[in-house]
């Protein structure tokens, strides 16, 4: 089972859920990161964990803007919250 746990936005579970939890992300926004993985944990065979820093930018299609760090955080600026939302909302 995959899951997505995106700021400011219900749970996405499932493949499906997923998918178009990232598309609407990457709709509204464009990012260069990179990730370094600190840890993976299996738990089982339908269940994983993975630990990761990342370090790069994300620009905000909406109006632009572009945040000099990321992360799948609430402290995430309110315009890319807004911007995903909006995203969200026009795909409804």
């Amino acid at each position: 089972m995959s899951c997505c746990l995106a700021p400011g936005a219900p749970s996405a579970v499932g493949a499906n859920a997923v998918r178009a939890a990232y598309t609407g992300i990457f709709q509204a926004i464009d990012i260069d990161l990179t990730f370094e993985v600190a840890e993976v944990n299996v738990v089982s065979g339908d269940w994983a964990f993975l630990r990761s820093t990342s370090h790069g930018t994300v620009r905000i299609l909406a109006n632009g803007a572009q945040l000099a760090r990321y992360g799948f955080s609430s402290a995430l600026p309110s315009a890319w919250q807004a911007a995903v939302s909006h995203r969200r909302t026009e795909r409804v």
